[in-house]
C-alpha cells in the first residue's frame, strides 16, 4: 500500500467523474513528475471540490473512518460537504444529515479530506477509496 505521505507536494492533473457510477478517479504526479498514481473512489455518497486551478498541490491527505466520529475535524468537513443541503451543525436531527452519519458510523462510508498547499480542497465521502501506484511516467 502506498503511503500517504508519499503525495505531499504532488500534483492533481486530471479528474475523472462519473456521476451515474458514483466514481471518481484523479491523476496525481510527483513534484518532479517521475511518479504517478491515480487515487479511485467508488460508491460515492458525497463529494466536494472547491477552489480548483490549473495548478492543485497537495498539502496532505486526512482519512476518517468510522472511529473518528467524534472528532471536531470530521465534524467540520462534514458540514462543509453537506452545506448544499441546507443543513447547519445544529441541526443535527435533519434526516439527511443522520443517515450520512449513520452510513459512517457504520464503517460503511470513509471520508477523505485532500487538502492543498494551493488549489483544490477535496472532500469526499465514499465506500471504497484507494490510492493506485502506476508506471513511472
Amino acid at each position: 500500500m502506498i503511503s500517504i505521505e508519499t503525495l505531499i507536494e504532488a500534483q492533481i492533473v486530471q479528474i475523472s467523474l462519473d456521476k451515474e457510477g458514483a466514481h471518481a478517479e484523479f491523476e496525481i504526479r510527483s513534484a518532479d513528475r517521475r511518479m504517478h498514481w491515480h487515487l479511485i473512489a467508488n460508491g460515492i455518497d458525497e463529494f466536494l471540490i472547491q477552489d480548483m486551478r490549473l495548478n492543485n498541490i497537495i498539502d496532505d491527505i486526512l482519512v476518517y473512518d468510522y472511529h473518528d466520529a467524534e472528532n471536531e475535524d470530521f465534524s467540520a468537513y462534514l458540514y462543509d460537504l453537506l452545506a448544499g443541503k441546507e443543513i447547519s451543525p445544529s441541526d443535527a436531527s435533519s434526516t439527511f444529515l443522520q443517515a450520512r452519519i449513520k452510513s459512517f458510523i457504520s464503517g460503511e462510508n470513509k471520508l477523505w479530506v485532500i487538502r492543498p498547499i494551493y488549489g483544490a480542497l477535496i472532500v469526499i465521502l465514499a465506500k471504497e477509496i484507494f490510492i493506485r501506484e502506476n508506471d513511472r511516467v
